[in-house]
């Protein structure tokens, strides 16, 4: 039999039944996933407000020499 419809025509007909099918699996998949984050990583600071150590004054040497 020939065909009647073009390429388009069926992409056309079945992208809403193909979009509907892609989403139901993301669906089920984040209904299967369980992500399970650290609490180390959730309360941990992501700056800190004070230096670990105290920043070092130039030589001697080099403040004598001005």
């Amino acid at each position: 039999m020939e065909e009647i419809a073009c390429g388009y025509c069926h992409l056309l007909i079945h992208l809403p039944f193909v979009q509907f099918v892609l989403t139901i699996m993301l669906w089920l998949m984040l209904l299967c996933v369980h992500l399970s984050l650290p609490l180390q990583a959730i309360f941990s600071p992501i700056f800190r407000a004070w230096a670990p150590q105290r920043a070092r004054a130039p030589p001697a040497a080099f403040l004598s020499a001005n």
